[in-house]
């Protein structure tokens, strides 16, 4: 039998008093790691982004959500089940589609929830991350990591200014969904290796199809479910083995529905030459980002062998070295390190993608280093540990008064545009941007200067030629601006906007057939674009033809449900029969 010494009773006791509030506070966060960190960070993010929670729609969210119909309609939504999302040809000529079906259902969620209010969608968008950053905490611990690192890592990363791309905008949804996802099945990777029950299997797999089905960059959930159960103390070969199997078995059923639903990546060769310099380019982008770019196609160096290359390859080999000399004396770091090396990599000329670089591609990479740097710092010296520390919540600190300035850019289109050419001049489609938002703001000289920029750097660049076509007609050049429409026409003859204003423009000449003519090859290109339609509806009900106005209203409306043109054209017809 155990002797226990005597229980003495605390002077707040024999008072029948209690504790004074801050003990009670220390004992409950102790108690409750969670629920606190839940809290705080929830602070953290509202400090952090809470300026932009009422942004507009901006860059891609207008073709995304504000004019996409598809949103709509459940069963257009479900379509994207079955068919893939064509990538734009401003940024890759050769083609390629996405596949990311979960990310078109959370937005027509929100579309319902809020129709086109984006406020919602950004408050969606915060909650993503916000869950992302306690669901990671939560992993840290179950890896037995200290409480107090484990939240220092959550709450640096959710501040972290280069990951704004991917949470003040809302197209970028796409990284914090699949991250959700991707966490919530390393969760049940590490209790699976824990208790080995089937049903924790089943739920793996299940959180796993979630994230490949939020973003292709999910298909390195593998890889780090192989990292965790590596460097667990639970690595059974049974389970570890039924851990692989599953994420192939995941993979492979991704893998048949992208190719079922004809969606295909950008094809091309790997940028060997320059995978070290665009790997260090990147971490420089997360560790100082003091310029920073909505578009960075244009920082992809020349994919040639060079001395900088040459060097950032032995640096990128140096990194790996020292991850496989950490692995036991820091294992936590070297945990880190090897997690942002595998979710960084893909993304530096190994896999063709899209966009050439941007910084929404570091979201999941980005936890791995700074874990890493917490973890470094956590076990250092305890003489070196005070200053390192200090130095962290500087640098800490520093990154969130830049992530509050930029939330604010998210705020304007013109403002994020400026901001992001002060760092990549040379960017075509964020000069074309700038134009077309200053041409809406009505400073159409500002547009024009835009629009010749572009076209400066690429003369063949569709957008840019339509724009400046759309300022002439302004101006009243009408001739010039027809000529300007049928260049582009002639560049890209499948470009239904052209059509569209050139359609427009005929019927402001009076030119009735032409301009019905160009705005049904409009619609022959593209039959879910409501655009055509409408501006068809406004020429049959100026040539008093209501039957074919209302029916071109009524396809807007079967389009775009609530379009507020589309209704008052409709109400005015109809009170006029």
């Amino acid at each position: 039998m155990v002797n226990r010494l005597p229980h003495i009773k605390s002077a707040f006791q024999k008072k029948h008093l209690s504790p004074p509030r801050p003990t009670k506070v220390l004992q409950w966060s102790r108690f409750h790691a969670n629920a606190m960190f839940l809290l705080v960070s929830a602070l953290w993010i509202v400090l952090l982004y809470g300026r932009g929670i009422c942004g507009p729609f901006i860059y891609d969210d207008i073709n995304h959500i504000q004019d996409n119909p598809a949103l709509s309609s459940w069963g257009q939504t479900l379509h994207y089940f079955r068919i893939g999302d064509t990538f734009t040809h401003d940024l890759l000529p050769g083609g390629g589609s996405a596949y990311r079906p979960l990310l078109w259902l959370s937005l027509a969620i929100d579309h319902h929830l809020w129709a086109f209010n984006p406020c919602g969608f950004h408050m969606t968008n915060l909650i993503l991350h916000w869950l992302g950053g306690f669901l990671s905490f939560i992993l840290l611990r179950r890896m037995r990591v200290p409480t107090m690192l484990s939240a220092a890592t959550c709450l640096l990363w959710l501040g972290l200014p280069i990951n704004s791309e991917a949470v003040a905008w809302i197209s970028g949804r796409t990284y914090p969904l699949m991250y959700i996802f991707l966490i919530l099945s390393l969760l049940m990777a590490e209790s699976y290796l824990k208790k080995g029950s089937i049903p924790t299997l089943a739920l793996y797999l299940a959180a796993l199809l979630g994230a490949l089905l939020s973003n292709e960059e999910a298909i390195l959930a593998l890889p780090l479910t192989m990292l965790l159960a590596y460097f667990s103390d639970r690595t059974a070969q049974r389970r570890w083995l039924a851990l692989a199997l599953t994420g192939a078995v995941a993979d492979g059923a991704y893998l048949v529905s992208r190719e079922l639903a004809s969606a295909h990546m950008p094809g091309g060769p790997p940028l060997v030459s320059i995978i070290g310099t665009l790997f260090f380019k990147y971490v420089a982008w997360m560790l100082l980002p003091l310029h920073m770019s909505l578009e960075r196609s244009t920082d992809v160096p020349v994919n040639r062998f060079s001395v900088i290359a040459a060097m950032a390859l032995v640096g990128l080999i140096c990194l790996f070295g020292m991850i496989y000399w950490l692995r036991k004396r820091l294992p936590l770091s070297a945990f880190g390190l090897t997690w942002m090396a595998i979710a960084l990599l893909p993304f530096c000329g190994i896999v063709p993608i899209y966009q050439g670089m941007a910084e929404r591609y570091v979201y999941l990479a980005s936890f791995g280093l700074i874990l890493a740097i917490v973890a470094t710092v956590w076990q250092s010296k305890t003489a070196e540990r005070s200053a390192l520390v200090c130095i962290v919540i500087l640098w800490g600190l520093w990154g969130a008064w830049h992530l509050r300035a930029r939330v604010l850019d998210w705020n304007d289109p013109i403002a994020l545009y400026q901001a992001s050419l002060e760092t990549t001049p040379r960017s075509i489609k964020l000069l074309n941007n700038l134009g077309a938002a200053f041409e809406t703001s009505g400073h159409f000289s500002k547009a024009m200067e835009c629009y010749k920029k572009a076209l400066e750097l690429n003369p063949q660049y569709v957008p840019a030629i339509i724009g400046t076509g759309n300022i002439d007609q302004r101006a009243g050049d009408m001739a010039r601006a027809e000529q300007e429409y049928r260049r582009a026409i002639t560049i890209e003859p499948s470009d239904e906007a052209a059509y569209c204003y050139l359609g427009a423009l005929s019927f402001r000449e009076g030119k009735i057939d032409q301009a019905i003519q160009n705005l049904s090859k409009a619609i022959a290109m593209n039959p879910s674009d409501p655009t055509p339609y409408d501006d068809l509806g406004v020429v049959y009900q100026k040539m008093g033809d209501s039957e074919h106005a209302i029916q071109m209203y009524t396809k807007v409306l079967a389009l775009k449900p609530g379009d507020p043109e589309a209704l008052t054209n409709l109400r005015t017809i109809q009170s006029t029969q």
